[in-house]
């Protein structure tokens, strides 16, 4: 059943996962917390010039955890616990209602170990010093205005 609120455009569930429409036009598929920890994603490059919303529009199917762009590639991924052939036709018959067509020699499926995108992602993040009184820093980071970076 869809719902509304302020910072989203609409959200349904669908196979016990959330997805919601963002205001910004981005989806987001949510797994409810499992108790078991990922050992490897399924990563599926589409070598084919489609929007990853409207993609993941059409791929709300148990065990799909997200798409992004990267220029002309799309970049899909989806639990390994939920990767099966099914998924794999949802994703061939979502390029076709896209309009690619062959959509099988435009797809490479790879399978990715678990990493801690949160420690990578904080690890490039680093002060930035705006003239001689302001310093933006992220929470984690220790610094002094006095303190060269």
């Amino acid at each position: 059943m869809g719902s509304i609120n302020s910072s989203l455009e609409y959200s349904i569930t669908y196979g016990g996962l959330q997805f919601a429409h963002t205001a910004r036009g981005r989806y987001v598929g949510n797994r409810p917390q499992s108790t078991r920890m990922p050992i490897e994603y399924i990563e599926i490059l589409v070598l084919a010039s489609v929007d990853a919303n409207e993609l993941a529009g059409l791929l709300l199917q148990p065990g799909f955890l997200g798409a992004w762009e990267d220029q002309d590639r799309v970049h899909v991924y989806w639990d390994t616990e939920h990767w099966n052939a099914d998924a794999q036709k949802a994703i061939l018959y979502a390029l076709t209602l896209l309009e690619i067509s062959d959509p099988e020699q435009h797809i490479r499926v790879n399978r990715l170990p678990w990493q801690d995108w949160n420690a990578q992602w904080a690890h490039l993040v680093k002060p930035v010093r705006i003239g001689q009184r302001f310093l933006i820093r992220p929470s984690w980071e220790v610094s002094r205005l006095d303190q060269p970076l």
